[in-house]
């Protein structure tokens, strides 16, 4: 290559090496140039200079600094003043702004933000009496062709902090307190039409409300803004799985008026989760509608589907619920109609009525004249409900009512309607129940028919007409229900075991030890609230076994008896049985017996009393009702009183026996006083009969030790009839006297 082809060149590189030399000078100018205070200024004077062109209000400016290097701004008691007077809160203000900036594009001087962080902002609206606010005009030249302004600005925001924000409208005290990202704003101002166009973006909003847990949601608008109202022509919002479309207006801001349409989904488990409402488990409700609202009236109209709801708290359980209707709702008026519910196994149709809904208590209409109270109506038509699937509903660890497993399909209509309150609401029910044609094992079919009227705030159950049959059981009830008037009950069975799961469901646990071979009835009364509902009456039965469980020391075994008649008391806090009568072929036990229980069972703290009374009673039989074995026969008549508790009962009696016998051997006769108190029985003045021989003391037995002591002095023993003694290979006469004891 030739020398002048070379030269040309040396000559690009050196004007390369120059121009970079320059640049790196420049840049090195420029970056203590943005050290300077005089770059403050100018930064600070700008700033000022666009906030005022865009906003259109008088900006003051308390602090400004900013970190170069590393794109950072912070800025300290911003005020924009509006149209409001001196001494009136300004139209916006922050105590501090800490901004971090991204360069989109240098050559289109194109900027963003990585992080805006608003500590305290406060925007304040103003609305005046001739309907203008406090809001300044951007002070911008019209465009002569069209008398429109091109772009304001366009805004994006990676992170938005809002720290102890607050919006006041008008004085109304609005807080906001979020974080936002992804945000994207731009706004365009028209001279001609004086008015604002805009669009706004947020990709994820973290929003926290007192008392509940964090609410993260995103949101896109397109609106304008006119000197007295706002359009929104899209709204679209989106938290979780719920979602929101609309769009709307807002219309003469000092009497501010609100039009609006919307079509909302909300997830009922994520808003349950949200507001710490555990009972709400699954379930979707959509809403669409239009409406309007101002401070003189309101109004909304649309059709709402609720579908896929689960519900369980201590009382119900709900499963799979499906419900739509129309409704419309304005000061006077909030009605459901067309209402289609899918649940428990059939379906429920209906429509609500509410007049004067918005105040429960009464609203006077004007001077000298009534006062117009709230009035509602419920109309309510259900069709084949499930009776398991109503007592599943209902169940509860208390209340198992599922265990009954009743079989039937529900047919009900309710008519219902309260004046001042929902609590004085009065409901006319009326119930048919059909059993299936065919039922599988284990099964109860249920046949019922009612017809009722319930006071809701007096507690009172009208009952015209109530009856219900399954296999072997017939119940009928008439009266009122209340807490001073009762319903006559007729309950008759042939299987006792059919009522076990109901009165387990009622809440009485206990076992019925009793398997009946002929009938039992009760004929009484029953009074209470339903909550806490008491039966007084006759019971009556023949011919059944009592069970008697297997114990470590004894075998199942069962007695059987021929009769039993008592007057009961049954309560959530009482049992009583009085004038209790219970036949087996010559034994005849008479007793009375109060307890007191705790929530409708009998526990080991529960205080009874009882009194007894056993005429020719098989001794092995009263042992068994004890659980007790011991090798003692013979017929025995025995009166105890006793009180305490069932685990620590207390009482004194008298025992006979008669034609006995003990581990073997023959008693004519034994009679004793007995007492027992904290697991000691106690035998005093015992009075045995052996043969010719006589046995006298007292005696005491640990019942959980099974510890045997005893003061004993016997006559005249006959050795010839002690089998112990003759069994040894010799024969021994003659009589005996001892006396033995036991420490």
């Amino acid at each position: 290559m030739s020398e002048s082809g070379a030269k040309p060149r040396r000559k690009i590189w050196k004007y390369l090496l120059f121009v970079v030399f320059a640049g790196v000078l420049l840049l090195a100018v420029a970056a203590w140039y943005m050290t300077t205070d005089s770059f403050q200024v100018w930064v600070r004077h700008r700033l000022v200079t666009e906030l005022e062109r865009i906003t259109g209000g008088r900006v003051d400016l308390g602090s400004f600094h900013t970190i170069p290097f590393r794109l950072q701004v912070e800025v300290r008691d911003l005020t924009i003043h509006g149209l409001e007077r001196p001494v009136e809160v300004p139209y916006a203000r922050v105590d501090r702004v800490l901004a971090q900036i991204k360069i989109i594009s240098i050559l289109g001087r194109e900027f963003g933000f990585h992080t805006v962080l608003l500590e305290h902002p406060v925007v304040h609206i103003i609305l005046y009496p001739d309907g203008t606010t406090n809001q300044p005009q951007p002070m911008l030249n019209q465009n002569s062709a069209s008398g429109a302004v091109g772009l304001l600005f366009s805004l994006s925001i990676n992170r938005l902090d809002v720290r102890r924000g607050e919006f006041l409208w008008d004085n109304q005290r609005i807080p906001l307190d979020f974080v936002a990202n992804d945000l994207f704003a731009d706004m365009t101002y028209s001279l001609l039409h004086r008015r604002y166009e805009g669009s706004l973006r947020l990709g994820k909003v973290d929003t926290h409300f007192k008392d509940y847990r964090p609410i993260a949601w995103m949101a896109e608008a397109q609106f304008s803004l006119g000197k007295n109202n706002i359009e929104v022509s899209s709204l679209k919002a989106t938290s979780g799985r719920s979602r929101l479309t609309g769009s709307g207006r807002v219309q003469n801001f000092r009497e501010l008026k609100i039009e609006a349409a919307y079509d909302a989904a909300l997830d009922l488990a994520e808003t349950a989760a949200i507001m710490r409402r555990p009972e709400a488990r699954r379930g979707v409700l959509h809403a669409t509608g239009q409406g309007y609202w101002s401070k003189a009236d309101f109004s909304s109209a649309g059709k709402f589907l609720l579908k896929d709801f689960d519900w369980r708290d201590q009382s119900v359980k709900l499963h799979d619920v499906a419900l739509n209707a129309q409704f419309s709702v304005n000061p006077q008026h909030l009605t459901l109609s067309q209402l289609q519910a899918r649940l428990l196994g059939g379906s429920v149709s209906g429509d609500v009525e509410v007049a004067n809904w918005i105040a429960p208590t009464t609203t006077k209409l004007a001077k000298g004249k009534r006062f117009e109270e709230q009035k509602g109506m419920v109309r309510l038509r259900m069709k084949d409900l499930s009776a398991a699937e109503i007592a599943t509903a209902l169940a509860t660890a208390a209340r198992p009512f599922n265990l009954i497993n009743l079989a039937g399909a529900a047919n009900a209509s309710v008519e219902a309607g309260w004046t001042g309150s929902p609590q004085n609401t009065q409901a006319k029910i009326t119930l048919e129940v059909v059993p299936p044609r065919q039922v599988a094992p284990g099964q109860l079919p249920l046949t019922a028919r009612a017809r009722a009227t319930y006071h809701a705030g007096s507690g009172e159950l009208d009952l015209a007409e109530f009856s219900a049959a399954t296999t072997a059981s017939k119940v009928a009830a008439s009266g009122t229900l209340s807490s001073t008037a009762s319903l006559n009950v007729s309950v008759s069975t042939t299987d006792v075991g059919e009522w076990q799961p109901i009165l387990a469901a009622a809440g009485y646990q206990e076992r019925i030890p009793v398997k009946l071979h002929g009938h039992a009835t009760f004929n009484g009364t029953a009074s209470g609230k339903l909550s806490a509902i008491s039966f007084v009456g006759d019971l009556q039965s023949q011919d059944f076994d009592w069970l008697i469980l297997a114990t470590s020391r004894t075998p199942e075994s069962q007695i059987h008896w021929d009769s039993l008649a008592a007057n009961i008391q049954i309560s959530p806090t009482a049992f009583v049985a009085r004038r209790g009568t219970l036949r087996h072929g010559a034994t005849i036990i008479n007793f009375d017996l109060s307890a007191g229980l705790q929530q409708r069972q009998l526990l080991d703290r529960s205080p009874f009393t009882a009194r007894l009374n056993m005429q020719n009673a098989d001794v092995s039989e009263i042992l068994a009702l004890a659980k007790f074995d011991y090798p003692v026969k013979g017929t025995t008549n025995l009166s105890i009183e006793a009180s305490g508790t069932k685990a620590e009962p207390r009482g004194n009696g008298h025992i006979q026996l008669t034609h006995a016998s003990i581990y073997g051997e023959p008693v004519e006769h034994f009679n004793s006083e007995l007492r027992f108190d904290r697991g000691q029985v106690e035998l005093r003045n015992i009075q045995l009969t052996h043969y010719d021989s006589r046995v006298t003391g007292d005696a005491n037995y640990n019942l959980s030790t099974r510890a045997f002591h005893f003061n004993l002095a016997g006559t005249n023993f006959d050795l010839t009839r002690i089998p112990q003694i003759q069994n040894r290979g010799m024969t021994v006469e003659g009589r005996h006297e001892c006396h033995s004891s036991s420490a």
